[in-house]
């Protein structure tokens, strides 16, 4: 059965493939943050955006 993904569970998908590439390329991110508080951030700067 095929899952049907909202805009709000695209939207993570995304935001989750962006830090880990972070996370990848740059020590700092590395060392001194975990995934999931960079996405909880990037994740309420987009909710502050959004119209």
């Amino acid at each position: 059965m095929q899952e049907v993904l909202g805009a709000g569970d695209i939207a993570v998908i995304r935001i989750s493939e962006i830090v880990d590439k972070l996370m990848a390329g740059n020590n700092l991110y590395q060392e001194k943050l975990d995934k999931e508080t960079v996405m909880e951030i990037l994740l309420n700067l987009i909710e502050k955006l959004s119209p």
